[in-house]
């Protein structure tokens, strides 16, 4: 995908040896997330893929972006992984977590949906039952 007159996200991550932190400082920029159109266009045949990882940010086209790698795919390839960070608009990771192969999930996402549960652990089944690889970080 190719665009002109954009302004492109910045990151800077500073970590602190010592107390073994991180601060990212991010800078959104004006470039706006790709759409289902978009990816389409830009890669007709997805199949040529081993991986496709989703942020899980661009939540007004995440759901019909993931579904479309997952029902474009041949053999399970390419393997689609899912970030779940944010806890705003919620419903929209929900969904997309059984299209998922490998999901990483937030230890806010993690207390998020278990305090929605009521349970860590019916939590942690629950996410395991929809994909092969789970990672919390």
């Amino acid at each position: 995908m190719q665009r002109t007159n954009c302004e492109l996200p910045t990151s800077t991550v500073i970590v602190n040896e010592k107390k073994a932190t991180r601060t990212i400082m991010h800078y959104r920029g004006k470039l706006q997330e790709p759409s289902l159109a978009e990816l389409q266009a830009a890669f007709p045949d997805i199949g040529i893929f081993s991986w496709i990882h989703f942020e899980g940010r661009n939540f007004e086209n995440l759901l019909s972006m993931i579904r479309f790698v997952h029902d474009q795919r041949k053999n399970q390839r390419p393997k689609i992984s899912l970030e779940c960070e944010k806890v705003r608009d919620f419903e929209t990771l929900e969904d997309a977590i059984p299209f998922a192969d490998v999901i990483f999930v937030s230890k806010d996402f993690a207390r998020f949906i278990s305090y929605r549960l009521g349970c860590y652990k019916t939590c942690f089944d629950r996410l395991y039952f929809h994909c092969r690889v789970l990672f919390r970080h």
